[in-house]
């Protein structure tokens, strides 16, 4: 017995309207394939003392109405819509998302605005505050308020600096349990073109190599860090 029924199959997705449509469809062709199987083969079975050619003149009869049932089905099917998501990188190569922050590398030059002094500073995200070392350090009194007097070279007569105390905070650094109590003093500096105050503790940096720490108070909403370069802003 041939098949009763054709699965038809198209690059295409369909969608739910015409997929009902075409299961429809198919199942009046399915019908309709049935029942001419079934004369068919009444037709067949009546006359079954015919010679063979005329069952197979028969079959082919049967064979040309399924042709002509399965051509009569279309399914319609639409094309999906294509959304393409296209992953863009945060800064555009021609608009600058960044324009209202300052894009540093981890070392900068920081020019020190009542010293007059050109200082290289390293960019630290992981330190909390900013600081500087500071030489000769000594703490005395004015109008009754606590004030520093420091320089920022340790060489024979250098310049001193004076400043009040701002606050005084406690540090634990990662390599001793031990706080350490450090005065905090406000400075003005320049920074890629732009004035800027902020705070610093006084410490004693040297043995480190930059003798300014620019800390993530100070960096928090106006920079950017590239910690694999230098000196973005150009050497002043």
């Amino acid at each position: 017995m041939l098949a009763a029924s054709l699965l038809v199959l198209t690059g295409c997705v369909a969608t739910q309207e015409n997929i009902e449509q075409n299961r429809a469809e198919l199942k009046q062709v399915n019908r309709n394939i049935a029942n001419l199987e079934k004369s068919i083969t009444d037709q067949i079975s009546s006359h079954c003392q015919q010679d063979k050619q005329d069952n197979q003149e028969l079959a082919k009869q049967l064979a040309m109405a399924i042709t002509e049932q399965q051509s009569s089905v279309k399914v319609n099917a639409t094309e999906p819509e294509v959304v393409y998501i296209e992953r863009c990188s945060i800064k555009d190569k021609k608009t600058n998302v960044h324009t209202n922050k300052l894009l540093l590398g981890s070392v900068e030059t920081v020019f020190l605005s009542k010293e007059k002094l050109s200082v290289d500073a390293r960019i630290d995200t992981g330190a909390v505050t900013s600081s500087i070392g500071v030489y000769n350090e000594t703490t005395f009194e004015r109008d009754g308020e606590d004030w520093l007097r420091f320089s920022l070279t340790k060489s024979t007569g250098a310049k001193t600096y004076e400043y009040p105390v701002y606050r005084i905070i406690r540090i634990i650094q990662q390599t001793s349990k031990e706080k350490n109590r450090r005065p905090v003093v406000k400075l003005k500096f320049m920074l890629g073109g732009k004035s800027y105050t902020a705070e610093f503790s006084l410490a004693d940096r040297d043995h480190l190599q930059y003798q300014i720490l620019l800390g993530r108070e100070f960096l928090r909403d106006i920079a950017i860090v590239d910690v694999s370069s230098e000196h973005l802003l150009g050497r002043k």
